[in-house]
């Protein structure tokens, strides 16, 4: 597990966010997590086994549309919750069961948002070299 199986080069900063990732999916009844811009486009997803049913990638982008002005929210369906927190760059959804505790979850989930964010925002390979100084 970890965000180097997710196409993330592992850094003294990202094995702390690989801590706070860890925290999250082992909190008890967390399925997953998924992080997407707000245009649609899946960041990164981890799920603990698989994919839940009803999670489906092609929807995203009506979905953002649909958060547009929301900061978090927590969606409750039959089988399953989604606890939303908006970032910087999109959203992070944690994928967790119906009874899950949803305290705990948005703790950890307010502690490993803006470090995940910082690590989306880093320039990689040699545009952090050639960027413009001013």
């Amino acid at each position: 597990m970890g965000l180097r199986r997710m196409g993330f080069r592992q850094t003294s900063t990202e094995v702390h966010m690989d801590k706070h990732l860890k925290d999250i999916i082992e909190i008890e009844q967390v399925l997953g997590i998924i992080y997407f811009s707000f245009d649609g486009n899946v960041l990164f997803q981890y799920y603990k086994q698989k994919k839940p049913q009803g999670i489906d990638d092609k929807d995203l982008s009506l979905f953002t549309a649909t958060l547009d002005k929301i900061q978090e929210a927590e969606l409750v369906f039959e089988n399953i919750m989604l606890y939303i927190v908006r970032g910087c760059k999109g959203f992070l959804v944690t994928v967790l069961r119906r009874h899950a505790p949803v305290a705990m979850v948005r703790l950890t989930c307010g502690i490993f948002l803006p470090e995940l964010d910082k690590q989306i925002q880093k320039p990689k390979g040699l545009t952090r070299f050639l960027k413009k100084r001013i």
